[in-house]
């Protein structure tokens, strides 16, 4: 399940001097944005706070707790550095725990004038023993005093299921060089790890206690494919929740488990009945790549959909991304317009070693190399749990996070092996093909106890919600 961006906007707000990242409307649910990673990267650092709140984990990522075996060494991305137009841009190093789990990012900018790497921004990661993440911390570098400064923090909190319930938000006090409390996410869930219930709350210096803000309340359908969202504020003249503004998702799903359709919907009080507002369509190829990616807006004039934006991409031999096009579409122009391109390149080992960024040329009519991103690595050892140990040693599939919670990965099998997925009763509720690098979703399904049929090994997997 994807972070409420609204709350997340509400954090940032605080703990940033400055940043361009546009809140969304708090009376819609998130809608899909443009998906690349590799957008991300190229933000302003105010905007990767909300873009990117989680740092990437280093593959695998293993979730056993405490107990660890002997290590594996694995190739994990150490460095990149970042040329716009063949010149150096930034430069960004990654430090990793034992665990393969990343602790530290940080990020230099190339000086023309002294021909050096000045220090920018740095991000800090901590974890708990089953590799859920705890702690996020954004500094700036301060030329003036030579030393980082803190600009924002995040704690996290879960249950005993894994679920997400509590974000904290903290700001950095100048005066007293300390971290201070600003806002607060509470969640809860139902048995099948349906999130239910998202409450937001800013903390009040005045009376030193925490003071409601906004709640979300979702409700679901029997099938699981229908989530609906109430939206309320906290009207402090009269200590209530007041107002609700409803919105509804429905997602489609293929017959192997695949996401097909998502459609967003508002309530229209007037007339007492659903409006469409958004849909986002997913095509897939032969091995589950998805190579479309469609969106589009509600018209309420022409009472017909819309098109608004449309991602492109294309895959190796090995199931690696080597292309991705992003296209928006002009109401006036009636065509797609404002192309950005990615072309990755990967190694023998599938590991990404270049990205190239081309904008769209119109006085050429062609594309423009914009920049690169060169990927460095070196081995490093990290400790595994004892079942994951146990089933490398048994030449057995690995599947991993385990619990879950978007994705799950399985190693160790060959590309076109087919995939299922049981829950407890043994009804099959999910079927795929293995593919090289590709995660399998699993975002859709509630939350419990799943078999992972797979090579003729059977793995017991459980299902959490972010």
């Amino acid at each position: 399940m994807k972070t409420n961006l609204f709350s997340w906007t509400l954090l940032c707000a605080a703990v940033l001097l400055a940043g361009s990242a546009v809140a969304q409307n708090p009376l819609r649910p998130q809608h899909e944005p443009v998906r690349k990673p590799a957008e991300a990267a190229q933000m302003p650092p105010e905007e990767q706070l909300l873009a990117q709140p989680s740092p990437v984990k280093a593959e695998p990522e293993f979730a056993a707790p405490q107990t660890r075996a002997a290590g594996n060494t694995v190739m994990l991305c150490d460095s990149t550095i970042t040329k716009d137009n063949g010149t150096n841009s930034s430069f960004v190093k990654y430090t990793y725990d034992g665990y393969g789990n990343q602790t530290l990012k940080e990020n230099y900018r190339w000086d023309s004038a002294t021909n050096v790497w000045v220090a920018f921004f740095k991000y800090v990661y901590a974890y708990d023993a089953y590799g859920k993440q705890t702690l996020y911390e954004y500094y700036r570098w301060d030329s003036a005093t030579n030393a980082w400064v803190g600009k924002g923090k995040i704690v996290y909190a879960y249950d005993s299921n894994g679920n997400k319930t509590l974000y904290e938000g903290y700001k950095w006090d100048s005066a007293t060089n300390a971290w201070v409390v600003y806002s607060k996410d509470v969640c809860t869930y139902d048995a099948n790890g349906n999130q239910t219930l998202d409450e937001g709350y800013d903390w009040d210096d005045a009376t030193n206690a925490w003071v409601a803000s906004y709640k979300y309340v979702y409700t679901y359908n029997a099938n699981g494919n229908e989530k609906i969202y109430g939206y309320y504020t906290w009207d402090i003249s009269i200590n209530a929740w007041v107002g609700s503004t409803n919105d509804k998702t429905v997602y489609t799903y293929d017959s192997n488990g695949k996401q097909t359709l998502r459609e967003d919907y508002i309530w229209d009080g007037a007339t007492n009945a659903w409006v469409a507002d958004y849909k986002y369509v997913y095509t897939y190829d032969a091995n589950g790549n998805e190579t479309l990616y469609e969106a589009y807006t509600w018209d309420i004039v022409k009472n017909t959909w819309v098109n608004y934006l449309k991602e492109v991409s294309a895959y190796d031999a090995n199931g690696n991304e080597t292309l991705y096009e992003a296209y928006t579409w002009d109401i006036v122009k009636n065509a797609w317009v404002n192309p950005e391109k990615y072309v990755y390149t990967y190694d023998v080992n599938g590991k990404l070693t270049l990205q190239e960024y081309y904008g769209w040329d119109s006085s050429k009519n062609d594309w423009t190399l914009s920049s690169t991103i060169i990927y460095y690595y070196s081995a490093h050892v990290v400790q595994i749990g004892v079942e994951e140990a146990a089933a490398q040693a048994q030449s057995a599939p690995i599947v991993y996070p385990n619990p879950a919670q978007d994705y799950l990965y399985i190693g160790g099998i060959e590309a076109g092996t087919p995939i299922t997925i049981a829950d407890i009763t043994g009804k099959i509720v999910l079927q795929t093909i293995a593919s090289p690098n590709e995660a399998v979703s699993v975002a859709q399904l509630p939350k419990g106890v799943y078999i992972v049929q797979v090579a003729g090994k059977a793995v017991r997997v459980i299902k959490s919600e972010p």
